[in-house]
């Protein structure tokens, strides 16, 4: 669901509700008792067996899901306890930070390596230690690698005192990571890294996308505010263009930025879950312009994102307890792992379906303006939007369907717009033109070919109605809807003069055969 975070904002409002396990089936599910999981990431061996790696309160449990109705655990790797754990892997080796604040046998874990080669067997792991440092790094509460061969730890603090943004290491060698540069100008809860460029989530800062095309002088080349400000973690779209960010804040909003022109960021449209909408989006991640959004309020949804100005939620799972922490959508079956502080684990099977899209732009009929704040409702799935300052209005469903829509504005004549179908994947553009209430005039979108020379009207106009015959009248209302005189037309075309009329906005309506054949505008200066 999408709702106002500010006035400011000036988005669409969306009210959507769903029945629970759309488009996305649980496969299996393991239980913890006792256990928190946190952040959870994939990894696939030489022999194509796909493996879940999950950050728990007590280490990382490695999950073998080749078989996704028969998971089977593998290993265990423990850890110091700590309810913040995350890892991410380049090639077969696996990158582990948690919050843990105290040492394991004398090694402080703020990074820990596991080499993965050895599965579905036994795994080894180490604890980094880099004197490059002067210290050994106690604390990490994200990891990022990034394809060029680079580790990100966010979040870090280090054993002597020092609390960093961002530290990079090299994987020249990846079981031996190299110190190499760090980002200190804000703490950083997490970051996304593409080619030389870092985009940092910096809580109270927004995000800032930072060159690091020199690891060991970053560069800010742009700040952006986020809805709350407190930006939790990013993903970017599938062609790069588009961020979506994530505020961990009750309440608060998905957005979605345009980052195509980093010196006119832009945002797009923001998101909030349809059952939960006070339970903001955790995580966000990013598969072929689908968002998979694990929440606060404990669910797992999934949100259409190919128009990025229209978000729209196509699926839904709840996952128990207060908070689904996680979910991973890169497991090369297709398959979903989600994990949530309740101790499971979820293989889900998601079925991506594209939205039904539903745009348009509401207006004065009469003058052209734009309506802000019109109410744009459909039928039957209970979806009401309102219009922005353009006069636009972005909504769907997942559901495809004929549909009743009706569209209404304080002091406007309600309209209704039966047989309105919409199709998965498919754009439907519903332009709307509302007319004043007491205008008389209920409906003026086609003048049916009437011409009006000149218009404005400034000494006399000419009047051309192509149908006309010796029934035709042509009647003409101020703005108010005051009938100001009527004329009968035999010929198909009359005169009207300046001097018979007031300087204002008036509309015709032209009837024939005691029937209304067209309506229309003109003014009058």
């Amino acid at each position: 669901m999408k709702k106002n975070l500010l006035s400011l904002l000036l988005l669409i409002s969306t009210y959507q509700f769903t029945s629970a396990q759309t488009n996305l089936s649980l496969a299996a599910q393991l239980t913890y008792p006792g256990i928190s999981f946190a952040g959870c990431w994939h990894y696939v061996d030489n022999s194509f067996n796909e493996y879940a790696l999950v950050g728990a309160s007590d280490g990382v449990r490695i999950i073998n899901i080749t078989n996704p109705t028969n998971p089977v655990p593998v290993a265990s790797v423990p850890g110091e306890a700590s309810i913040w754990r995350e890892l991410k892997t380049y090639g077969h080796y696996a990158y582990v930070s948690t919050e843990a604040g105290s040492g394991v046998a004398g090694v402080t874990n703020g990074l820990q390596i596991i080499d993965l080669s050895g599965l579905p067997g036994s795994v080894n792991y180490k604890y980094y230690s880099d004197s490059l440092l002067g210290s050994l790094l106690m604390r990490g509460h994200t990891v990022t690698v990034a394809d060029n061969g680079f580790l990100y730890v966010s979040g870090t603090h280090l054993a002597n005192g020092a609390v960093g943004g961002v530290l990079i290491f090299s994987l020249t060698d990846p079981w031996n990571p190299v110190y190499v540069g760090q980002y200190t100008t804000s703490y950083v809860h997490d970051c996304i890294v593409y080619n030389d460029t870092m985009i940092s989530s910096e809580l109270g800062n927004g995000f800032s996308i930072v060159d690091v095309s020199n690891k060991a002088t970053p560069v800010v080349l742009q700040t952006q505010p986020t809805p709350a400000n407190f930006n939790h973690n990013t993903w970017r779209s599938d062609n790069g263009n588009v961020l979506f960010t994530t505020d961990e804040v009750g309440g608060a909003p998905l957005g979605a930025y345009d980052i195509s022109d980093i010196a006119n960021i832009k945002l797009l449209d923001i998101y909030y879950t349809q059952n939960m909408p006070n339970s903001e989006v955790h995580n966000v991640r990013v598969i072929n312009d689908f968002l998979i959004c694990p929440s606060y309020g404990s669910q797992v949804t999934i949100v259409d994102a190919a128009r990025p100005a229209n978000l729209i939620e196509v699926g839904e799972y709840p996952t128990s307890g207060n908070l689904c922490w996680d979910a991973d959508p890169y497991f090369p079956s297709g398959k979903i792992v989600a994990c949530d502080m309740n101790g499971n684990i979820y293989v889900l099977t998601p079925n991506y379906i594209r939205a039904c899209y539903l745009e348009g732009i509401v207006t004065d009929s009469a003058t052209g303006a734009l309506l802000n704040n019109a109410a744009v409702q459909v039928s039957v799935v209970n979806l009401s939007e309102n219009t922005n300052l353009n006069g636009e209005y972005k909504t769907g469903t997942v559901t495809a369907g004929t549909y009743t829509v009706t569209v209404s504005l304080t002091g406007y004549n309600t309209k209704i717009i039966n047989n309105v179908q919409l199709n998965n994947g498919v754009l439907t553009t519903l332009n709307v033109q509302l007319s004043l209430v007491g205008s008389g005039i209920n409906d003026i979108e086609n003048n049916k070919g009437v011409f009006i020379a000149p218009n404005p009207v400034t000494d006399k106009a000419t009047f051309v109605i192509p149908f006309a015959n010796a029934k035709a009248q042509v009647k003409i209302y101020d703005a108010l809807g005051k009938l100001s005189q009527t004329v009968v037309n035999n010929y198909g075309t009359f005169t009207l003069h300046r001097n018979d009329l007031n300087t204002g906005m008036y509309f015709f309506e032209v009837m024939n055969d005691e029937q209304v054949k067209a309506r229309g505008k003109f003014i009058v200066q």
